[in-house]
Order: structure tokens, then sequence, then C-alpha cells
């Protein structure tokens, strides 16, 4: 599909959600001088010339979401995952930190994408009683623990770079628990830019993979309005500024992913957020591993090393982005 869109002319894509199928189009990408704008979160180790990152890559999290955690809830954690890259990878990621900060994990798991049935874990858990449990399960896995999860006494709070209002808004809990996660973008940001893009979409609930999507949209337009040539099209994006409902971003030129805020929320009953934390300044993206200093100094754009994303169900992305080309530049071609 992508490579007879491309051989009839199309340049620029906007979506997909797992890494391995925007690994699989790179090369498509680069033989066609192709442009792809990736609206999510992952898991990084990869900075590809036809790619704009518009999602926040490890270090836009954990940075501060590990300390916050550990000062608010405590220094015990319990880690449960999907097999598959995206949670392995930030998991090294974790141990590194609790190890760093003086924490500890004293579980850790994965199992299957979409598996359903968590009780004999969670009694594992409960026995060993953490602080946290730090989730990065994706998919119908998210909705089943967190639901089975009420049945822990005493509550112990889940903590996710994944769960957003979209995931929350499946599930049949009490309210009675605390839940955090760590995005650049909830909706309760109180912003006019947010404003204009929730009149725009008109939906109950949004999520920030939904927001990261709208940016893509509004990027690609920029990019196209301004350049006279499509070989100015990526350069017109990066290097400046744009407005967002998550507030001000910044492209990196180097690097081709986005400066952005690190907000940290607490569900409540209504399906929102509370922002309980928000960063001082934007935070550079660092798509190498943060935690290896060699591995920073290698961030201008090259081929992919590896693969993995969080992976949900991308219509609801797929239904905002055709909706917003539509009005934002002619010149784009809608893709579902």
């Amino acid at each position: 599909m992508t490579k007879e869109l491309l051989e009839q002319g199309v340049h620029y894509f906007i979506g997909l959600y797992t890494s391995a199928s925007r690994k699989r189009i790179l090369p498509l990408l680069d033989q066609f001088d192709g442009l792809l704008l990736y609206p999510t979160q992952y898991e990084g180790k990869e900075a590809h010339s036809s790619v704009i990152y518009c999602g926040p890559t490890p270090n836009q999290s954990l940075l501060s979401f590990v300390p916050w955690l550990m000062q608010e809830e405590g220094t015990r954690f319990a880690l449960i995952g999907s097999d598959y890259i995206y949670p392995r990878e930030m998991n090294v990621y974790l141990h590194a930190l609790m190890k760093q900060y003086g924490g500890s994990i004293v579980r850790e798991s994965y199992f299957s994408l979409g598996e359903r049935s968590f009780e004999r874990e969670l009694n594992k858990i409960e026995q060993l009683r953490p602080d946290v449990i730090f989730s990065t399960l994706v998919g119908d896995s998210v909705i089943h623990f967190y639901e089975q999860s009420e049945l822990l006494t005493p509550h112990i709070p889940i903590a996710s770079t994944i769960t957003s209002e979209t995931e929350f808004a499946e599930m049949q809990l009490t309210g009675e628990q605390r839940h955090y996660s760590c995005f650049p973008y909830f909706q309760s940001s109180t912003n006019a830019s947010n404003a204009r893009f929730l009149n725009d979409f008109n939906v109950p609930l949004v999520s920030s993979a939904m927001e990261g999507a709208y940016n893509c949209v509004h990027l690609l337009a920029e990019g196209m309005n301004k350049a006279n040539h499509p070989s100015e099209v990526k350069t017109k994006m990066t290097n400046r500024m744009h407005s967002a409902p998550r507030g001000d971003i910044f492209v990196d030129p180097d690097n081709q992913h986005v400066h952005m805020k690190t907000r940290i929320g607490e569900h409540e009953a209504d399906g929102r957020f509370q922002v309980r934390f928000e960063s001082e300044k934007r935070v550079a993206p660092t798509p190498f591993t943060f935690l290896d200093k060699k591995l920073q100094r290698r961030q201008r754009p090259q081929s992919p090393m590896t693969t993995g994303s969080p992976c949900y169900s991308s219509r609801s992305l797929n239904r905002l982005v055709s909706t917003l080309i539509r009005s934002s530049c002619s010149r784009v071609t809608a893709i579902c």
C-alpha cells in the first residue's frame, strides 16, 4: 500500500503507531524521497532523515516521572509490561534510574499481547507490597489489569507512560484509587491552542496520541505553505517554534524530534487528569539511550537501530488526521 501510494506521487504520510510498522516503510521513504510525521511516543534509538518524530522519547517522561513517583509514593516498584520491545526498553531505563535514585525493583514480569488474566500476578505483587506498580501494558490488557487491580488490599497506585484518557474511559473503576500517567499533553491543559483543538475534534475524551496527530497535520501544513519547493518542506518545519495544544514546541533540526514539556497527571473520576507536575521548560529529546553519554553524541539523523512502540488501536488517530488535513492544506492527500 505504501509503495503504491509513493509510486502515485504521494510524498507525505502522517500516522502509524507501532515502531515495527514505522520501520517497515523507512526503506520505501528513502527510495521515493518520502516523509513520515510520526505522532506518538516510542522507545528511542532512532533518528531517521525521513521521519519527523512528534511524540516523546523516554528521557522526556522517565527523567521526571521516576523521581516524582519515588517522592510521592515510595521507592519500591513492581514492573509489568506487554512482551515486546517498548516495555523491555523502558524497563532497562527504569532499572538504571531506580539505581541512580536509590530505589528498588521488587518484581518484573511480561505478558503476551492481549492477555486478560492478571489475578495470579496481582497476588504475587500484593505479597511483595511495592509502593508503585509501573505498567507498560498495552491494548486490551491495560483495561483488564487496571480493573483487576482494584482487588488489591491495600491499594497500590499504578503509573504508566501509556495509559491515557481514552484507555481509562473503557474501564469500570470505583474512582477511589490513585493512578498516574506521564504525557506531554492532557486534555485538562488550559491554553488557547488546546481550546481550539478540543473544539475542532469535539469528542468527550482526547489522548496525547491524538493531540500528537493533530500537531503532525499542522506542522506539515505549515511546512508546505512556507516552502517554495517540495525539497524545502522538511526544512520549513524544523528549527522553529510551533503553537500546539500541549504548548509551544520546537522541532530539533539535528535529530528531527520535538522539544516539549513533561507533565504528570493523576486520573480523576470524571475521566480526565489533574496535572500534578509540569516541567518548567521544554525538555530536549534524547532519542538515543539517554543513560549512555557516547550515544548522546550520535544524534544526527541516521538509519534506524531497533523496533517497538506502544501498540493500541490507531483508528482514532486516522479519523482525526483525515478530518484535519482536509481543513489545513489542500495539497495534502488524506490516507487512512
